[in-house]
């Protein structure tokens, strides 16, 4: 955003940066169910998994209910957004984050009972305890 004009950065947020960070939340989501369902993928997994991606739908067709404001700071630019669209993406990263957590735990509960080597085990722990603090 501190590479184009200041006249283009409110387009390359709304059109870049959003949509990439809730396509990494769904891509994440998604690779992390992968651990539990690596056999077969159920249908509503995929359903839980793509629920970030309605963030790009905002994004894209509410252009009204999502003000953006980017503010030149000395060195850089911040960007700000309205109050709703706040609550919007802090609650789709806490969505985010509570199903990677249950992703992770079902499928560290499911590699100790199906007995599977402790560096497959240690992986997916090392996993929840990452996710868990990030």
């Amino acid at each position: 955003m501190n590479l184009v004009p200041l006249t283009e950065s409110i387009p390359s947020v709304r059109y870049m940066l959003l949509p990439a960070g809730f396509l990494v939340m769904a891509t994440g989501l998604h690779f992390f169910s992968l651990l539990k369902y690596a056999d077969q993928l159920k249908w509503y997994t995929r359903v839980v998994t793509h629920v970030p991606l309605l963030g790009i739908l905002v994004v894209f067709f509410q252009q009204n209910g999502v003000q953006i404001t980017v503010n030149q700071g000395l060195y850089w630019r911040m960007e700000q957004y309205n109050n709703s669209f706040t609550y919007l993406v802090s609650g789709i990263v806490l969505y985010s984050m509570i199903v990677l957590l249950v992703f992770l735990y079902t499928s560290y509960q499911k590699a100790v009972r199906s007995e599977k080597n402790d560096q497959q085990r240690y992986r997916i722990r090392l996993s929840l305890i990452g996710g868990s603090f990030t």
